[in-house]
């Protein structure tokens, strides 16, 4: 009996204990479930608030798409990406060569490419009246002789290539041509399977025209200086960078030996300061450019040779340089230059005659008074030592003007040019 109760009372505890580690085992996964429904709330609140962040960003992406003042396209590649992983599974190794060799097939290839959208601006540029117009057939606005282009963006992204640019043309819907400048690149997140991109396209037709136009100037303006029966060149930096063949042959000399050598070997030394002051010019001192003026140029033999010429300052390759048109004086020229230069030398021979005359009247005067004075002073020798510097110096100053008389009256001509020589003698 009293091994039954033991028994049952041991049977009662083990139950008991079972009981309490059930119990136990239940609160900890009731509290397991607690935190499992507060993480599993969290994820929720956070997915819908990444929802909506998504949908605000794409709301935004969508405006800002669509009022982009560039004209943008939005296209899915990814049928191109297959296209291309099944000519690389046919053994095509090369896809450039490939799709060079069979130009044909160039708009097959492009029709794989989805067009998914286009903004205002891109109905604007090719006047289209709404996005279904547009989108309809988008290849319409590609002329054949821009296939070129997106051939080579095919290949860039064929090549591993997300971003293209390029320069073409293309056709409104309207049938006007416009220059556009297109760049296409991979939407990120999509570069492995090219399921989004954006082509955008800038007008550039009126850079583009007005580059032709430039380009046909300097076309016209290069053949007009280059078949100019005066000498054209340009200096910069003490040397001519650029030499028409009219100046070659001025200048007795090949434009590859001309362009090698310092300006100034060119040049006799007694017309080198000409020269340097030419060379201080700049575009801002225009008063003094433009105006004709001869010099002496060296040939190669030793001789000389007249040379009329005007020179202007001008941008040369972004930098000051000096336009020169020049040309050789003809004998006229030359003589009529030699009887400028002696007139003017007499001119100034007989300004120099009568300064030296008003002024030696002055200076006998001044002589005569102070020879007075030191006749009048007291002897202090202060007062007397100037008098006579005084007396010294008038003196001096009269000695020189006698001299400057004496040389403009009886040796003037010995400042002046050689005669003229006869123009019978230089023409025979």
């Amino acid at each position: 009996m009293h091994s039954e109760k033991a028994e049952l009372a041991e049977r009662v505890g083990k139950l008991e204990t079972l009981l309490k580690q059930k119990e136990e085992k239940l609160i900890s996964v009731q509290e397991s479930l607690g935190k499992s429904q507060d993480l599993l709330e969290h994820y929720i609140t956070e997915r819908r608030l990444t929802q909506a962040a998504h949908r605000e960003t794409i709301e935004a992406y969508r405006s800002f798409f669509d009022v982009s003042p560039i004209a943008m396209f939005e296209v899915d590649f990814s049928r191109l990406r297959r296209f291309f992983f099944r000519l690389r599974h046919q053994g095509v190794t090369n896809l450039k060569d490939h799709l060079a060799k069979r130009p044909r097939n160039l708009p097959k290839i492009l029709s794989l490419i989805r067009v998914k959208n286009v903004n205002l601006a891109a109905l604007e540029l090719f006047m289209a009246r709404d996005r279904e117009e547009l989108l309809s057939n988008p290849l319409q606005i590609i002329p054949d002789e821009a296939w070129p282009t997106f051939a080579e963006l095919l290949f860039s992204l064929a090549s591993g290539e997300e971003v293209f640019e390029g320069e073409t043309f293309s056709y409104s819907l309207t049938g006007v041509m416009r220059y556009v400048a297109l760049r296409c690149s991979l939407a990120a997140g999509r570069e492995a399977d090219w399921s989004q991109a954006f082509i955008s396209l800038i007008d550039i037709t009126g850079r583009k025209v007005a580059e032709d136009m430039r380009r046909e100037s300097e076309k016209k303006y290069r053949l007009l200086v280059e078949n100019a029966v005066d000498g054209v060149a340009v200096l910069q930096d003490e040397h001519l960078v650029y030499l028409n063949p009219r100046a070659e042959t001025i200048l007795d000399q090949p434009r590859s030996e001309l362009v090698t050598q310092s300006f100034h070997l060119l040049v006799h030394p007694g017309d080198m300061e000409t020269i340097r002051r030419l060379y201080r010019l700049t575009p801002e001192m225009g008063d003094d450019s433009g105006m004709p003026f001869s010099f002496r140029m060296l040939k190669k033999n030793g001789s000389t040779k007249s040379i009329k010429a005007k020179c202007v300052t001008i941008n040369w390759q972004k930098r000051p340089a000096l336009l020169w048109i020049f040309r050789e004086e003809t004998s006229g020229e030359q003589v009529d230059r030699q009887q400028l230069l002696q007139k003017q030398l007499e001119a100034a021979i007989r300004s120099t005659e009568n300064a030296s005359q008003e002024m030696n009247q002055p200076v006998q005067s001044i002589l005569m008074h102070a020879e007075m004075l030191a006749a009048q002073l007291p002897d202090v020798p202060d007062c007397r030592k100037h008098v006579d510097i005084i007396q010294q110096q008038a003196k001096r100053l009269m000695t020189q003007t006698h001299e400057l008389n004496q040389l403009t009256s009886s040796h003037s001509s010995s400042f002046l040019v050689p005669d003229p020589p006869n123009l019978a003698k230089l023409n025979g």
